[in-house]
């Protein structure tokens, strides 16, 4: 329904006291807001948490200053996001005006009165497609298999917070999207926390899959959000692409996802590459038995050796290249991400350097191929 900002404050006046949790989004800086409850010394107080680009800072609050507070985050913000026992409040802030959704709750959250939880995040578990993805459970709290997940996502996020290209609206393409949970968390990042208009489609050769991606992106009103059941070779975008994702692509699957981003003119590629076989196979160990003879070994170098040669191709392609650890080891061993930004036009000259490589240990990865094509 559509009220006066006034309206909405009076209309809140009866449940300050039943607000279990609120997110404030679309402004400036701080980028974000998020307050909860806590308990602190046996009372009620308010956590407030400001997430600017690069650090967050948290305040306590007793808690009859809600309304106070509340009032200076309708003028800031465009979005807000609030939290009640049996209910969820949507807000889009414009003007003197607002658009109130109000959606009832499957199941009552209950509040978390927790002063000293985990580290604090770019998304905190009250994003909206938490639950529905399986990433956390009603009450706010990240399920055993989800932990892993939201660190990854995080992690990411917070490694392309300051490498977003400038543009009025970003598109976006995420390879092999699988569940989509790195795509609606870039998605809610982009636009409901920066604020910013953005494009993103996940692709995916899994019907099924494609199918409860697009079904929750309705139901979220994302409406930037779509999905394409397609293979990443097959792929034609609609419109150009500023960024190209691809997280976990195993083996060449990753050597089509940079070839793509390549061919599309990408501004900012994302890529962490996964399960480096095709190398492996193509070494012989008689070329360097120290190294190739056991196979643990040959694994290893292969994934280094295979990279390695991908980060040249892309180079000579106009990126100049980052090679990140973007996740602890201990979440998975597959943590290398290779982000790449468009600088200048691909060289024509031939690389002596990447033939020599290639040649000492007979090898040709799928990319340099799909480079030529």
């Amino acid at each position: 329904m559509q009220i006066s900002k006034q309206k909405l404050l009076e209309h809140l006046d009866g449940y300050f006291d039943t607000v279990i949790g609120a997110t404030f989004s679309g402004g400036s800086d701080p980028k974000k807001v998020i307050i909860r409850p806590v308990s602190i010394a046996g009372s009620i107080h308010l956590s407030r948490c400001d997430y600017f680009e690069k650090k967050c800072i948290t305040k306590n609050f007793a808690r009859r200053e809600w309304p106070e507070i509340f009032r200076a985050l309708v003028d800031s913000y465009r979005k807000a996001f609030i939290r009640f026992r049996d209910e969820e409040w949507h807000i889009e802030l414009e003007g003197n005006s607002c658009k109130l959704k109000k959606k009832a709750c499957q199941k009552p959250y209950e509040a978390t009165f927790a002063h000293n939880r985990h580290k604090r995040h770019i998304l905190d578990e009250t994003a909206p497609f938490a639950v529905p993805l399986g990433l956390a459970r009603a009450d706010g709290t990240l399920t055993q298999s989800g932990r892993a997940k939201w660190t990854q996502i995080n992690q990411f996020l917070e490694i392309c917070s300051s490498r977003l290209p400038q543009a009025d609206e970003l598109h976006i393409v995420d390879f092999g999207c699988g569940k989509a949970y790195l795509t609606f968390a870039l998605y809610f990042y982009i636009h409901e926390i920066l604020g910013r208009t953005v494009k993103l489609i996940g692709v995916d050769r899994n019907a099924e899959l494609i199918a409860s991606s697009r079904a929750l992106a309705d139901r979220l009103g994302y409406s930037g959000l779509s999905f394409e059941e397609n293979s990443i070779a097959d792929f034609t975008p609609q419109s150009h692409v500023d960024i190209v994702v691809a997280l976990h692509a195993c083996d060449t699957a990753s050597c089509l996802a940079l070839a793509q981003a390549v061919h599309f003119g990408a501004r900012r590629l994302f890529v962490a590459p996964c399960c480096q076989h095709e190398l492996a196979e193509q070494l012989k160990p008689a070329r360097n038995p120290i190294l190739l003879t056991h196979g643990l070994f040959r694994e290893h170098f292969a994934s280094l050796l295979t990279d390695a040669l991908r980060v040249r191709l892309l180079e000579n392609a106009g990126y100049d290249v980052d090679v990140i650890e973007f996740v602890d080891p201990l979440h998975t061993p597959k943590n290398t991400l290779i982000y790449g930004e468009k600088k200048r036009e691909p060289t024509e000259e031939s690389d002596t350097e990447y033939e020599s490589l290639s040649a000492l240990y007979g090898v040709k990865p799928s990319l340099e191929r799909l480079l030529r094509t």
